[in-house]
């Protein structure tokens, strides 16, 4: 194994390697990852950029707050930096790699509790390396009236690393940052904070009501370096009584800028509580690789586009919503489960 060559700023190789020595003390030898055949996953971006640029100088996987306190005691002792990760894998909002080189990764993939899930409140309390697809399984597994909100990242990614990052999905809670209710973080000094009612004590409603008292401060650690998330709180869909997905296929260009207009209006009237107006290589690229459809180098030419559609049989651009309600709103040979 080559030990990692990229120390950090201002950080001496031997200040570095007294710093290692503290870390393993607080995680174990496995947690602290400083070769370079341990550090490839933490390397990968998704911008055209010099991976070189985006080097750790290690990784910590912490499982606790308190270990969180104590690696941000030695940190500010070193002056080493830290770039913290729920998952690593919110594709396009962020991934595993720091913004420069040179920082300490901290993975909390290993602080993945769901804490609470309230089906009659439709609320979930839980940590940061939980992914949508374990909080999905634990939701079905207890047959619980609840819908989440997938972003296009995947299943794999967390909801809390997606919603600090302001991601979205696709339901009525669709605008994530917009539906989370409660944090707890770790600040730099390793103070812990909880916003919201999660500072009132013996309180019952940190994930029911935003504010608290006096400012709200959950926004200053949205997209932010001021603290580590390790609790949020999150807001889930109540699952309707039925449903029906509609989709509108678009013709051309005309009919897209068309279908903008319309769909702003149903959503400003709040007919319709969620849309997505899309290319059709948003959809093909779930389904197919890029050298399964055109195999060049250069962009698609558009010929070599409309050949695609052609041979699919679909439109250039879609448009597709969710209409959710009652049965008696006309929505009843949807039903689930009415077959």
């Amino acid at each position: 194994m080559t030990t990692n060559s990229v120390l950090p700023p201002g950080v001496s190789k031997a200040k570095f390697v007294q710093a290692l020595g503290e870390f393993r003390a607080i995680l174990g030898e496995s947690n602290v990852l400083v070769d370079l055949d341990r550090l490839v996953s933490y390397n990968k971006i998704m911008i055209p950029d010099e991976t070189a640029k985006h080097q750790p100088s290690g990784v910590l996987s912490a499982s606790t707050v308190e270990e969180i306190q104590r690696i941000l005691a030695v940190c500010n002792k070193y002056r080493i930096p830290v770039w913290t990760i729920s998952t690593g894998r919110n594709f396009g909002y962020g991934s595993a790699a720091p913004a420069t080189p040179g920082q300490m990764v901290l993975d909390l993939r290993r602080m993945n509790k769901i804490i609470d899930v309230d089906p009659e409140l439709c609320t979930a309390l839980v940590e940061p390396g939980v992914t949508y697809q374990e909080l999905d399984k634990y939701i079905r597994s207890k047959d619980l009236p609840l819908w989440l909100s997938f972003p296009s990242s995947g299943p794999i990614v967390g909801p809390v690393g997606n919603t600090l990052e302001r991601g979205v999905g696709y339901n009525r809670y669709g605008e994530h940052a917009q539906n989370f209710c409660g944090m707890e973080v770790v600040l730099a000094d390793g103070q812990v904070l909880r916003t919201g009612m999660g500072g009132v004590k013996d309180s019952n409603t940190w994930q029911c009501y935003r504010w608290g008292y006096g400012p709200w401060l959950d926004g200053l650690f949205l997209q932010s370096n001021f603290g580590i998330v390790t609790k949020m709180g999150l807001w889930l869909m109540a699952k309707p009584e039925t449903f029906k997905g509609v989709f509108v296929p678009l013709k051309d260009d005309e009919a897209m800028v068309k279908a903008v207009d319309a769909a702003r209006r149903l959503r400003l009237n709040q007919v319709i509580e969620n849309c997505l107006i899309g290319h059709s290589l948003y959809s093909l690229a779930m389904v197919a690789q890029r050298k399964d459809l055109f195999p060049g180098p250069s962009p698609i030419p558009d010929a070599a586009y409309a050949q695609m559609l052609d041979a699919l049989k679909a439109p250039p651009y879609g448009f597709i919503c969710t209409l959710s309600g009652h049965h008696p709103q006309g929505l009843r040979g949807y039903r689930p489960g009415a077959d």
